[in-house]
């Protein structure tokens, strides 16, 4: 049995070059719980990957990004998965069902800038 269908398998180079650039950009932790190392690691998907929309390779899509992936630690990461309520309060996780209006920002959208992008 595979562990990752053929596509995922196809956009796996992609995805690992666009973790290594946001953490570039973004090298420490974004969530900071106890036990954090403060070094970014890998991204958190704030919709899990299995709600998110099937058509939709998310890294080609940068508003997707802005609120999507947070830089994170794997210590942050994996107590995201153990304490969700905890999560979904202090909003690193938001659910399938939420309308876009509802989801919440965690960062300043109007000084955010994307990765690659330059000061003016």
């Amino acid at each position: 049995m595979r562990h990752r269908s053929r596509k995922r398998a196809r956009q796996m180079p992609k995805w690992r070059a666009y973790i290594a650039m946001r953490i570039e950009a973004q090298p420490r932790c974004q969530i900071n719980w106890g036990g954090c190392s403060m070094r970014a690691t890998t991204l958190h998907h704030r919709l899990k990957r299995s709600a998110m929309p099937s058509a939709r390779l998310p890294i080609e899509d940068e508003a997707w990004n802005a609120w999507q992936f947070v830089e994170t630690c794997n210590t942050c990461n994996s107590q995201i998965e153990d304490y969700p309520e905890k999560a979904r309060n202090e909003g690193w996780t938001v659910r399938a069902h939420q309308a876009a209006e509802e989801f919440p920002h965690l960062f300043d959208l109007t000084t955010l800038m994307f990765v690659g992008q330059k000061n003016r």
